[in-house]
């Protein structure tokens, strides 16, 4: 499989080890409109005393309800990604890790590159600093995504 389209990482928390399904059902529903391919999914486990497993494609991701998201590659992530999400996730919680690529850019940049052109620029920019640009322009408080951080906070 060939990958043409802009690829990112998303990790999403949980409170419980339970992966809500209205959330695979979301994720799912991307995938099948062909606006997103999964490369590469694990979830990470946090223990009551803190320690973390992970649970990769082929360790069962049944038990999580992930089946209808299972990746097309796998093994993209690396050990610091991993280690990164594990650090920063409060014990009893879970993290689903995935690894996209962004199918409708790439559908995108190919009619671009058939009518001769190219694509000559794209950035990731965060919700946070959107919302921020967008309260600037139109003189709003801006409601900034929530963070982790102020997840746990209430």
């Amino acid at each position: 499989m060939t990958v043409t389209g802009p690829v990112d990482l998303l990790a999403l928390t949980f409170p419980t080890h339970r992966i809500d399904p209205a959330v695979i059902d979301t994720v799912a529903d991307v995938v099948a409109n062909r606006d997103a391919r999964i490369l590469d999914l694990l979830v990470l486990v946090a223990d009551a005393d803190g320690s973390t497993s992970l649970v990769d494609v082929s360790d069962g991701l049944a038990e999580y309800g992930l089946t209808p998201l299972l990746p097309q590659e796998g093994s993209l992530m690396s050990d610091e990604d991993v280690d990164t999400v594990g650090a920063s996730l409060p014990p009893g919680h879970a993290a689903v890790l995935l690894v996209y690529e962004h199918l409708w850019s790439a559908r995108v940049a190919d009619a671009v590159t058939r009518a001769g052109g190219e694509v000559a620029l794209q950035v990731h920019i965060p919700a946070d600093v959107v919302a921020a640009a967008v309260a600037a322009s139109t003189g709003t408080d801006p409601a900034p995504a929530a963070t982790h951080e102020e997840s746990e906070a209430s």
